[in-house]
């Protein structure tokens, strides 16, 4: 197979992280599943950081029960909280 002219090849992994990062800029009040692809952690690391007291991620609208109504944050309350995991 012979790749055509103005084109190349390119691991899958960087072609999401691109995808993702425009995405990201795009977003004004991310929802707790776009942060969580965003870090690469879980929905449920996000949730137990929460209850830490030091945690610096805040949230704009709670969740709520049901489906659709995921935790909304301010989005630079999320790249604090990418800090605060990295000095973890």
């Amino acid at each position: 197979m012979k790749i055509p002219d103005g084109y190349c090849l390119v691991p899958l992994k960087w072609l999401e992280k691109q995808v993702l990062k425009d995405e990201w800029t795009e977003i004004t009040e991310p929802k707790i599943s776009q942060v969580s692809k965003h870090l690469g952690i879980g929905v449920d690391k996000i949730k137990k950081d929460l209850n830490k007291i030091g945690c610096p991620l805040r949230k704009s609208q709670p969740g709520g029960k049901g489906r659709g109504n995921e935790i909304r944050f301010f989005k630079p309350t999320v790249e604090c909280y990418k800090g605060w995991l990295d000095r973890k």
